[in-house]
């Protein structure tokens, strides 16, 4: 008769972890990404460019929204709508070329900070390629704990690692490892920000609506012959502790009005008496 054997508890088996390839890295060093890199470079600033100017738009269209002349203390848009959508278009054939997004879908992984783990397991590697009989415990200990201060990313640390491993024949300090890591920090920088070239894109195109809309505003606000003139002889509404008065900067026409509305009626009712001096 057979005896039954008792059932044993499942061993946990260790997470197997697998850093970035070195095929992925000879690509990556060897510039196949470097058109794409510079794109993504120029369109994450003219974003932040973007975003500097929509916050500058809406402070005098908060303060003066139906003014005709409120437009005038907007700074003009950063670049032309046409310029805008020459690079929507160029970042939209980078997104549909298969050898761009395989690449990213490669990289993806690598881009946030490292893990302690993940940092052990680069430096271990790194190690393996200078075999020797000394104790490195105190070594390999020392050298994670200041790389885990550098917050590299993970793709970072083993493009630092394999520089090291393919142009050194001695085992390095630990002060010459964290200089090789900050020496291709940039290119690992640049290399993360291709992954958010969509984002880059999807924010260009709301500034493109976001233009568009402006620019009809702009239509909308144009200042008529008359206030134009108004402008140019150096006319305005300005406003003191809530009151407003229409002055020409060294004469006071009128005031004080309880709103900015009042004073730019009197001012517009006026007009052609303080163009032609009589007032």
């Amino acid at each position: 008769m057979n005896e039954i054997m008792p059932l044993q508890p499942p061993q946990k088996v260790a997470p197997k972890i697998s850093g970035p390839s070195v095929a992925l890295l000879v690509v990556l060093e060897g510039g196949a990404l470097q058109e794409a890199a510079k794109l993504t470079w120029m369109l994450s600033h003219l974003v932040e460019d973007w975003d500097r100017w929509l916050k500058a738009m809406s402070a005098p269209q908060r303060a003066n929204p139906n003014s005709r002349l409120a437009v005038r203390d907007t700074p003009d848009p950063p670049s032309h709508d046409s310029i805008l959508r020459g690079h929507i278009v160029s970042g939209e054939a980078t997104l549909a070329n298969s050898q761009f997004q395989n690449l990213c879908d490669k990289v993806t992984p690598f881009v946030a900070t490292a893990t302690r783990a993940q940092i052990k397991y680069e430096i271990l590697k790194l190690l393996a390629a200078f075999p020797t009989r000394d104790d490195l415990t105190a070594y390999t200990a020392i050298l994670v704990e200041e790389s885990v201060t550098e917050e590299p990313s993970w793709l970072e640390l083993a493009m630092a690692c394999r520089e090291v491993r393919r142009n050194c024949r001695f085992r390095l300090s630990i002060a010459e490892v964290l200089e090789a890591l900050n020496e291709v920090h940039g290119k690992a920088v640049s290399t993360a920000r291709m992954i958010r070239l969509p984002k880059y894109v999807t924010a260009l195109k709301q500034c493109l609506a976001d233009l568009t809309t402006y620019l009809a505003e702009v239509e909308r606000l144009r200042p008529t012959p008359l206030e134009q003139a108004l402008v140019d002889c150096g006319c305005f509404v300005c406003g003191d502790r809530g009151r407003h008065y229409v002055v020409d900067g060294a004469k006071c026409f009128a005031g004080p009005f309880t709103t900015e509305t009042e004073a730019w009626s009197w001012l517009e009712g006026h007009a052609e008496a303080i163009c032609k001096g009589l007032l």
